[in-house]
């Protein structure tokens, strides 16, 4: 192989070169690579000179930088294509006259592996994650994945990848055929390049996905009955998984081009779906709440190595059993990770605490009289912790409180109270846990978010069984909206207070209890806002996303109010204030925001 040769640049986020006979275009758009319309354009401009070069007989694509290619820029979602569309782009790709080989590390998701799946070729290193996970955002692969994947993978493979969304690995990917070949991270443009080397030596000339149908299924009508049946079972209330079905299914009932763009029809259709839109709020929310706006990204973080729990409520939690209470459930999460020493009592004594990195304690008073090393970081884990407690007493600067959510499967939440001295450096400490926890970190002042508002909503479930609902009937009601009632405490609730005068028991619909338990969860979030406690509405939603079991589909408690409107939100809670006493009566915050036809998500939106 000769050396580089440079044949031009296309834009500023694409390189072409040479080596040899072979074009090597590079995708340098960083950080992710995300197929925006100017790197669209370079890719589309670059395969176009290296297709005209008569020096050139082979193409390589690949990423610069950590990945390969991120997918589409999902800033664009929601706007026509400008440039030229990824489809038009893949076709281009895929139609070219000359071999094209993928050479794949970091991530190809989404439109990245729909880029892989036109080219004719691929290799990956055995680190890369190779996926389609655009269910995750109410949405179906929007660029022929649909249609090419089944016809390299075959159906059955390419439904459990697009309807999970879940991505695999260099040698699962080619186990599945995916892939042709793997190579190690460091040597991945020469392996591809002396892979397309062999490819020209062997006569092998473009192998287009498009153009082979053999591992197309039709006939299996079994085999989508059954997608169907177990998405819905285990996507309930989820429109996207269905929608992915219906599109693999369509590669093999319908001509290439008539099944891309019924995928194409279906994607936009998503795009403008309450649910697309609610979870795409949901993947930025969660983004978001990682950005503390007084607190530089550069700034140090504490090692967190050995962990001690302290009080009785933590005598032999994270050991055995089922955790109860928040901080017996976080000493679980604890335990569980190998990169912590997690030390406990022995007996009456408290764990030697000298080297502790953080002390984890149920109660202030447990942490108060302890004597921790100079520099331990000392949390408490309590639904309702004190905050002016968080700043009493010398070293207030290593306190803050630490909450997990709700005990619920897959909750990923790790709430994080920062003190009123709470040091930087120590807050940033417990993000840097969070993250290693494989934990949403969420930072709010003045008490714990979710366990604040969860209580509201009991409290009115209560309100609601004192009136003629019976338990059963709430706890149905908040099921089929989609949350867990029971691990919620919302399975069985007893009446709140007394019978209340002039009031008697009567039948109360599935539609006012709904109603009224969510606009009293979104009234207890702007109350929290309305406070500064929270730092964006979106925050909110994450809370209740990662830590409470709402469906992602319905966006979070105050995106959802956003969606259905603040005026009709605020005359709801006028009126019940009205029949049912002044502690139904709106927020300020929400009589101001209905009245200047506002949003929460203006407020997020606002510098400061």
């Amino acid at each position: 192989m000769g050396s580089p040769n440079t044949l031009g640049s296309r834009k500023a986020v694409t390189e072409l070169r040479r080596a040899g006979a072979i074009a090597i275009l590079t995708l340098a758009s960083p950080p992710v690579n995300a197929l925006s319309e100017a790197l669209r354009l370079g890719i589309r401009d670059a395969v176009a000179v290296a297709e005209a070069d008569s020096e050139v007989s082979a193409i390589v694509l690949i990423g610069a930088g950590r990945m390969f290619c991120g997918g589409a820029d999902i800033t664009e979602f929601g706007r026509p294509w400008q440039g030229i569309g990824l489809g038009a782009l893949l076709d281009a790709v895929e139609d070219t006259e000359k071999p094209v080989v993928a050479a794949i590390h970091g991530m190809a998701l989404g439109g990245g592996l729909e880029l892989a799946l036109a080219c004719h070729y691929r290799i990956a290193t055995p680190a890369a994650r190779l996926g389609q996970p655009e269910v995750k955002l109410g949405l179906v692969p929007g660029a022929g994945g649909t249609q090419r994947l089944p016809r390299l993978i075959g159906t059955e493979k390419a439904l459990a990848m697009i309807v999970s969304g879940e991505p695999v690995d260099g040698p699962a990917a080619r186990d599945l055929g995916l892939v042709d070949a793997i190579a190690p991270e460091d040597r991945l443009e020469a392996e591809a390049v002396a892979f397309a080397e062999r490819l020209l030596a062997e006569g092998q000339g473009p192998r287009r996905v498009r153009e082979d149908d053999s591992r197309l299924e039709p006939g299996r009508l079994g085999l989508f009955a059954a997608a169907r049946e177990e998405a819905a079972r285990r996507y309930r209330g989820f429109e996207a998984p269905q929608a992915c079905i219906a599109c693999v299914e369509a590669a093999g009932t319908l001509p290439f081009a008539e099944a891309l763009a019924f995928e194409e029809r279906t994607f936009f259709a998503l795009m403008r779906s309450a649910q697309s839109i609610a979870q795409r709020h949901a993947f930025f929310a969660e983004r978001e709440a990682a950005k503390i706006p007084d607190l530089p990204a550069a700034t140090p973080k504490r090692p967190v190595r050995q962990v001690a729990l302290v009080g009785s409520d933590l005598a032999g939690a994270g050991s055995s059993g089922a955790a109860e209470g928040p901080a017996a459930r976080l000493a679980a999460i604890l335990s569980q990770d190998a990169g912590l020493t997690v030390l406990r009592a022995a007996g009456a004594a408290p764990p030697d605490l000298a080297s502790c990195d953080l002390v984890l304690a149920a109660r202030m008073r447990d942490l108060a009289p302890l004597d921790a090393g100079p520099e331990a970081i000392r949390a408490v884990a309590a639904d309702a912790p004190d905050p002016a407690a968080l700043a009493a007493g010398s070293g207030a600067e290593r306190v803050l409180g630490l909450h997990p959510g709700a005990a619920l499967p897959g909750a990923r939440l790790l709430e994080i109270l920062r003190g009123p001295a709470t040091a930087p450096d120590v807050l940033a400490t417990a993000l840097g846990l969070a993250r290693g926890l494989g934990r949403v970190a969420v930072v709010t002042r003045g008490g714990f978010i979710g366990p604040r508002m969860l209580g509201r909503l009991r409290q009115e479930a209560g309100r609601l069984v004192r009136e003629g609902a019976s338990p059963e009937q709430v706890a149905r009601v908040l099921t089929e909206f989609g949350l867990a009632a029971a691990p919620l405490g919302l399975g069985a609730v007893a009446p709140d207070g007394e019978p209340v005068a002039g009031h008697h028991r009567r039948a109360v619909s599935d539609d006012e209890i709904l109603e009224r338990c969510l606009d009293t969860l979104v009234d207890a979030g702007a109350r929290i806002l309305e406070a500064g406690e929270a730092l964006r509405a979106s925050d909110i939603d994450v809370v209740w996303l990662a830590g409470y079991g709402w469906p992602a589909y319905r966006g979070g408690p105050m995106h959802g109010a956003d969606a259905q409107g603040l005026p009709a939100l605020r005359d709801r809670l006028r009126a019940r204030a009205d029949s049912h006493g002044p502690d139904h009566a709106p927020s300020s915050l929400i009589e101001r925001l209905a009245a200047e036809g506002g949003r929460f998500a203006d407020l997020d939106r606002r510098p400061g």
